[in-house]
């Protein structure tokens, strides 16, 4: 009877200092603004404007949610729920603290060179752009994209792994669909020419982009 006892004292401790561990692993993991969930059950997050983010940010199951007093702004960053009532009124934009100081404009070129600034505050949320005539209104990407170069379109999911013409790809492939890209249509290769991206069919690939 007591080596029963000692065995599930030796259990207990051992499932202890698991949990222990895996909570203080997830808390190691977790990133500004977050924590990690209580127990095991991974859960929904809160968002400052779920209207507007991505139902795929909205529903997904995560070990690491929003501090108190913080919310999931639409590029599905923690910040201060004061933060995100900034920018409460603004149709279509959310709270960044980060915004890319070259944000994208319906119609326009997207921008080939950016600054590594950050912006702080109302950003348009991803799917959205700039209007082509203030810059100030945040419209549907999809009614209004940004100009792409010939052979290409604006897809709000854009990979790392698009074919080159230099046959160069990441060591792991990511499908962003924060801020989008210009994408080459099937048969096209991505090459560079004095700065700016261009789409070419393969066999042009050695000549300059014109």
């Amino acid at each position: 009877m007591q080596k029963s006892g000692v065995a599930f004292l030796f259990i207990g401790i051992c499932l202890c200092l698991e949990y222990a561990s895996s909570s203080a692993g997830a808390n190691s993991q977790c990133a500004h603004g977050e924590e990690p969930v209580k127990g095991y059950a991974l859960r929904r997050d809160r968002f400052c404007k779920p209207w507007i983010t991505s139902p795929a940010e909205v529903f997904k199951l995560r070990r690491c949610v929003c501090q108190p007093d913080y919310l999931r702004n639409a590029w599905g960053h923690c910040v201060k729920e004061s933060a995100c009532k900034k920018c409460f009124y603004e149709r279509n934009a959310d709270f960044n603290g980060c915004s890319p100081s070259c944000p994208l404009r319906c119609g326009k070129p997207l921008p080939e060179v950016c600054t590594l600034q950050c912006v702080i505050g109302c950003a348009c949320a991803p799917g959205f752009v700039l209007d082509p005539w203030w810059g100030k209104l945040c419209v549907p990407a999809r009614v209004c994209p940004p100009r792409c170069p010939p052979h290409s379109s604006y897809q709000m999911c854009a990979s790392t792994c698009e074919p080159t013409c230099e046959g160069t790809r990441p060591d792991k492939c990511v499908t962003q669909c924060h801020r989008g890209g210009c994408v080459c249509w099937p048969g096209f290769y991505k090459t560079y020419h004095k700065g700016k991206a261009a789409c070419v069919p393969w066999y042009k690939c050695g000549a300059k982009a014109e």
